[in-house]
C-alpha cells in the first residue's frame, strides 16, 4: 500500500542508524500486533535509556510519548533528524491520510500544532543543556 511504502522509505534509514549507531537492531512493525523485541536489542535500548541525566531522559520520555517511537526520539536527541524530520517520520500515517482525504479543519491542523509544540519544546531543552 501507499502508507506502507512511505512507512519504509521514511524508517528504514531510521531503523538502519539506530542499528549503526545505537546498537538497537529493531523489528519493525507492520501491523497492529507488536513484534517482541530481540533481548540484546531491549538491553541496548534499556543501557541507552539508564545511561542519560535526568534532563535529557525526561526529554526522551515527552519525545516518544507523542512521537510513539524510541528511535524517533533518538534521532532527535543525536541531532540525526532535525525538529521538522522527526515531526515527518513520526506522522507518516496522518500525513497520508490527509493526501488522500483532506485535511479536516479543526482535526488535523490543530493536532499539528500541539504535535510540533510538544516535539519542538524538549528538542530546543536538550540543545540548550549544552550551553549550560
Amino acid at each position: 500500500t501507499k502508507v506502507a511504502l512511505k512507512q519504509a522509505e521514511v524508517h528504514d534509514p531510521l531503523l538502519a542508524w539506530a542499528s549503526k549507531e545505537l546498537g538497537w537492531h529493531l523489528t519493525a512493525c507492520h501491523t497492529l500486533t507488536v513484534p517482541a523485541q530481540p533481548p540484546a536489542t531491549v538491553a541496548a535500548v534499556l543501557a541507552y535509556l539508564k545511561g542519560l541525566d535526568a534532563m535529557h531522559l525526561a526529554a526522551m520520555e515527552q519525545l516518544t510519548q507523542v512521537t510513539k517511537s524510541v528511535v524517533v526520539s533518538a534521532a532527535l536527541l543525536h541531532g540525526h533528524l532535525d525538529i521538522q524530520g522527526a515531526l515527518s517520520a513520526s506522522r507518516v500515517e496522518e500525513d497520508c491520510q490527509v493526501e488522500e482525504w483532506g485535511t479536516v479543519e479543526a482535526g488535523h491542523d490543530l493536532d499539528l500544532a500541539d504535535v510540533t509544540t510538544r516535539v519542538a519544546s524538549p528538542s530546543i531543552f536538550v540543545r540548550l543543556l549544552a550551553h549550560r
